[in-house]
């Protein structure tokens, strides 16, 4: 369904001019109807902020009351972790049920494949609201091959 979809929007984005790099985020909706949420034109970026609403909320507030979003994200902080394996090229098993147990939002991208919630391209961004859980960057590097990257 979002490829069917996605096709159109670009032929649209076309005519405007110019090139097209970024993602489109989109919601499958309880009614079965896609819905465009928003064009992110950064290369490679996921939208990855928790957001507390649910997709109607989120839809409401986008069409109607935008600065609703905006006040959730006044005064906060929101530290980003990136969590890879140590090759970057290796698709590796996600330890997804921490996100539960610390109630944490989830990490991009990630994918599900044959039931395994799979890091791909090596790692996920995880963003932490206000700061970051140290008990959940120590349990995901004891339950997998993953390691939190803190730069330089």
């Amino acid at each position: 369904m979002v490829r069917d979809n996605v096709v159109e929007y670009l032929n649209q984005a076309a005519k405007l001019g110019g090139t097209y790099e970024g993602s489109i985020t989109q919601m499958l909706g309880e009614d079965g109807e896609l819905y465009f949420l928003e064009n992110n034109c950064r290369p490679y970026v996921n939208n990855t902020f928790p957001i507390p609403y649910t997709g109607n909320e989120y839809l409401d507030a986008f069409r109607n009351n935008p600065k609703k979003i905006g006040d959730w994200f006044e005064g906060r902080k929101f530290p980003k972790v990136v969590i890879q394996h140590p090759n970057m090229d290796e698709n590796t098993e996600y330890p997804f049920h921490l996100h539960d147990k610390y109630k944490i939002a989830e990490p991009t991208p990630i994918e599900i494949i044959d039931g395994k919630y799979i890091a791909i391209k090596g790692g996920v961004v995880i963003v932490f609201e206000d700061e970051i859980n140290m008990d959940f960057i120590n349990e995901v590097e004891k339950d997998s091959d993953l390691r939190a990257y803190w730069g330089n």
